[in-house]
């Protein structure tokens, strides 16, 4: 990590968020831009714009509005949105970094353990268990990654269920 680069990340963040420099006023912060970037630092490799705003339960525009706001640290490309880096990432889920040697609390921290359990929360739906979900309603991200949020929540109790469910599924499917 080069020195320095999660003071150049919060100054960054300070400018574009002036409000989170006062005391109680992180309002934005929580309820839009923290999700989004969230989103974004746990997605594998990136996350569809479509599904990212269905993960969030925003419109597409909000969005597209949010990324247009963060265009400095956003990048897109056919797998969708990412952070530009992934030390943003790390200083999104680093609750506090040294400079200088002091010790700094990030207020920017973004607990990636809950930026999981939106994603997964958002693939399990209403569905009292994995088994009970439509996987016949399945997208490409879905397939590909939810192991990872699943293992991201800490919940391997889950995770090994849902291996179990598509080992079954595999095996009913080939027979």
């Amino acid at each position: 990590m080069p020195y320095g680069l999660f003071g150049l990340y919060r100054a960054y963040l300070d400018r574009l968020m002036p409000d989170m420099l006062e005391v109680g006023k992180n309002e934005r912060w929580q309820s839009e831009h923290q999700p989004f970037l969230g989103s974004l630092s746990v997605a594998m490799p990136a996350a569809p714009p479509e599904i990212l705003a269905a993960w969030l339960g925003w419109p597409e525009s909000h969005v597209e509005n949010l990324r247009t706001d963060l265009t400095q640290i956003i990048e897109e490309d056919a797998a969708g949105y990412r952070l530009y880096h992934r030390s943003m990432a790390d200083f999104l889920a680093t609750r506090v970094y040294q400079e200088d040697s002091t010790s700094i609390r990030n207020r920017y921290y973004t607990p990636p353990h809950e930026q999981h359990e939106r994603i997964v929360h958002y693939y399990r739906g209403q569905a009292p268990s994995w088994y009970d979900v439509d996987w016949r309603q399945v997208d490409n991200y879905r397939l590909l990654h939810l192991a990872n949020h699943l293992a991201g929540t800490g919940e391997l109790g889950t995770l090994r269920d849902l291996a179990q469910f598509s080992a079954v599924c595999r095996s009913v499917k080939t027979s």
